[in-house]
């Protein structure tokens, strides 16, 4: 089947947001008594949601610790819904999603942040484009690789799953694509190499954002 819809990761591959992270997560750490991380450090924590990254930044023998976590969550959540945003668009992106536009493809976005701030960075990023939909973590819909979200976009835009692909850095887009019967392309100018998603399984590579055109056409 053609693909006629494009589904997006937010973080690592829309947008670059890593020092938003670094500054949020090592901000909490740092309150919290732990020790600062590293980037690369920070890139193997995230791609599952907040509240996985926040208890996979801790020390190991905390992560157990529920109430413990929770709490470094909600100051991790303060801190990055009150700090200045440093987020900007990848480049590429916004050639790659008006082009999409143009050619009557589908955009949608999935997210593992919270719902609400995807709702806010769409507005803030997004307004220019054509948008269908954007999704994040919700009590509706938890985090990828859950395909629930997925199946959602596609049943809102009246296609089969095979007629949409997952553009993301992420193993869980990866997952994700699986457990939707979903294309999938890896964006490798995100958080992720492509030694880790190949050992994931991906097999779709697209370098820089202008190659996700490419590979769409030449499926098509």
């Amino acid at each position: 089947m053609n693909i006629k819809a494009v589904i997006f990761d937010l973080d690592g591959t829309l947008l670059d947001t890593m020092d938003d992270l670094k500054y949020a997560i090592n901000t909490m750490l740092k309150s919290k008594g732990f020790k600062s991380l590293k980037e690369d450090e920070i890139k193997n924590n995230i791609g599952y949601g907040a509240r996985e990254f926040v208890k996979r930044s801790i020390s190991e023998s905390e992560r157990e610790n529920e109430e413990l976590v929770d709490e470094c969550l909600n100051v991790y959540q303060r801190i990055y819904s009150e700090m200045e945003s440093k987020a900007k668009l990848f480049k590429g992106i916004k050639p790659l999603l008006e082009e999409l536009n143009e050619k009557g493809y589908y955009i949608a976005i999935l997210s593992n942040k919270p719902l609400v701030n995807v709702k806010e960075i769409e507005k803030e990023f997004f307004g220019e484009f054509n948008i269908t939909l954007a999704l994040g973590e919700s009590e509706k819909f938890p985090t990828k690789p859950n395909p629930n979200a997925a199946f959602y976009i596609a049943n809102k835009l009246k296609l089969q799953t095979e007629e949409i692909v997952m553009v993301g850095d992420g193993l869980a887009d990866y997952d994700l694509a699986v457990n939707a019967n979903m294309k999938h392309i890896a964006a490798l100018w995100g958080y992720n190499d492509k030694e880790k998603l190949a050992n994931q399984g991906a097999t779709v590579f697209a370098k820089k954002p202008k190659n996700v055109m490419d590979i769409i056409e030449e499926i098509n």
